[in-house]
């Protein structure tokens, strides 16, 4: 019943424009056809003939709009369901420089890294805790 709910609403959005304009077409015809009878009804039936289905065309915009941002929110939930957290890529030295050579760190810092890395990677932790958490574990390395 929930399962694709943001195609559901599109599917909603579409039929529910083809049911309004198509009643507004035939609305306004009926008033055509009964203005011979009454006067008084003609200027309503041109306005519900011509600006109803424009109407119904406008509004079911905002409906289909709801569906394609749950659509869009499920697939990125789906795509990020693994949770990897990818640290920031340093960019590469120029051509010609010399490439720093990594610090060699202590056993507590990888196994801290570690925990860290794990923590992220379970969704415990966002990326921005985790990159604040590496920032504090570097800095506390170098002392």
């Amino acid at each position: 019943m929930y399962s694709n709910i943001g195609k559901k609403i599109k599917a909603l959005a579409i039929i529910m424009f083809i049911l309004m304009a198509v009643g507004c077409v035939v609305a306004g015809v009926v008033l055509i056809v009964t203005a011979s009878r009454v006067s008084d009804v003609l200027p309503y039936a041109l306005p519900i003939l011509i600006a109803g289905p424009v109407f119904a065309w406008i509004s079911s915009w905002f409906i289909y709009g709801v569906g394609e941002l749950i659509c869009k929110a499920t697939e990125i939930a789906r795509n990020t369901a693994a949770g990897y957290c990818v640290p920031a890529a340093a960019e590469a030295p120029a051509a010609g420089e010399p490439q720093p050579q990594a610090p060699a760190h202590s056993v507590e810092f990888q196994q801290r890294l570690a925990k860290l890395q794990a923590l992220c990677n379970q969704g415990i932790i966002t990326d921005e805790e985790y990159d604040v958490a590496l920032a504090k574990l570097r800095a506390e390395e170098q002392k």
